[in-house]
C-alpha cells in the first residue's frame, strides 16, 4: 500500500488516512489525524471566545424551553430534577469539545449543542436522563423511545462504517 507525507506532522502514512478530494480527484496532503486535531483546536478556541454570559444565556433558554415542553416551572427542574444552571453550563462547555454521543460527528459550533431528554416518558434528572447532543440528532430523536433510537443509532454507525471501507472492483474486502 503506497505511502504518503503529511505536510503537517511529517509522518509518512497509508494513503488511505488521506481524505479525498473532489475538486482534483486526489487526496488532501494532510492526514486525518491532523485534520481532526486542527478541527478539536479550533473549536477549543472558538469555547473561549464565547462568553459565559452567552452560555448562561443559552442553558437558560434551553431551560425554559423543556420547562415549557415538561409542564413543570423552571424551579421545579431545579429543585426536583437537578437541573443547575452552572453544572449545565459547564457540561454544554465540554459537550462541544467532543463529539455529538449519538451520530460520534464534531459539533459545528457552540449553537450545535442542544439538550436531550433520554427517555420522554421517565422523569427527566439531569444527571441520569439527559444528554447534551448535537441539534440534528436531538431533531430526529424527538420523543423516540431509547431501545429504538438506539437500533437506529447502531444501523447509521454501521452504515456509516461500510461507506468508509475500501472497495476493489465493488467488492469489499478486508
Amino acid at each position: 500500500m503506497p505511502d504518503r507525507r503529511c505536510t503537517s506532522c511529517g509522518y509518512d502514512h497509508p494513503l488511505v488516512f488521506f481524505d479525498l478530494t473532489y475538486r482534483n480527484g486526489g487526496r488532501r496532503h494532510i492526514c486525518m489525524a491532523c485534520v481532526s486535531a486542527a478541527r478539536e483546536q479550533k473549536k477549543a478556541a472558538t469555547a473561549g471566545q464565547i462568553s459565559e454570559r452567552q452560555w448562561r444565556h443559552k442553558i437558560g433558554g434551553v431551560m425554559r424551553r423543556h420547562a415549557d415542553k415538561l409542564r413543570k416551572a423552571v424551579q421545579e427542574l431545579e429543585d426536583a430534577y437537578g437541573w443547575r444552571l452552572e453544572r449545565m453550563v459547564r457540561d454544554a462547555k465540554h459537550a462541544l469539545l467532543t463529539d455529538c454521543p449519538y451520530c460520534f460527528e464534531p459539533y459545528k459550533d457552540w449553537t450545535d449543542v442542544s439538550l436531550d431528554i433520554v427517555d420522554g416518558s421517565a422523569s427527566p434528572y439531569y444527571m441520569t436522563n439527559t444528554r447534551w447532543v448535537c441539534v440534528g440528532c436531538n431533531r430526529k430523536k424527538q420523543r423516540t423511545p431509547p431501545p429504538v433510537w438506539a437500533a437506529i443509532c447502531a444501523a447509521f454507525e454501521r452504515s456509516k462504517r461500510l461507506k468508509k471501507r475500501p472497495t476493489q472492483r465493488g467488492l469489499i474486502f478486508d
